[in-house]
């Protein structure tokens, strides 16, 4: 268990320090283009324009493909419940025609 947790605690801590590593390097980017084209309105609209555009090639280089089987697994849950459902319904109909005596009507 604590063999476990040290695994998880070192992928979070892994996480955290990406994270930290790519806003320092937006930041020290932001302000070299600052020193650069005299203002700091262009440099942020430049670096944040590049992370966007760098968030869109992640996504659908990487996590599209897990979106689309995320979306393809609940509309299988979605079909099984439906054909439980279709079923319950049908037993239902069949014990109601059966009580009346009739058969499934």
């Amino acid at each position: 268990m604590s063999e476990r947790r040290s695994v998880v605690w070192a992928i979070v801590i892994m996480l955290v320090s990406m994270f930290l590593s790519t806003f320092l390097l937006a930041a020290a980017l932001v302000v070299w283009l600052a020193g650069f084209f005299g203002s700091l309105t262009i440099p942020c609209l430049l670096v944040g324009a590049f992370m966007a555009l760098l968030a869109v090639t992640v996504y659908l280089v990487s996590l599209r493909d897990v979106t689309a089987r995320l979306s393809e697994w609940t509309h299988t849950i979605y079909d099984v419940s439906r054909l439980v459902r279709d079923g319950y319904d049908w037993v239902i109909a069949l014990l109601r025609g059966a009580m009346r005596g009739g058969g499934v009507g």
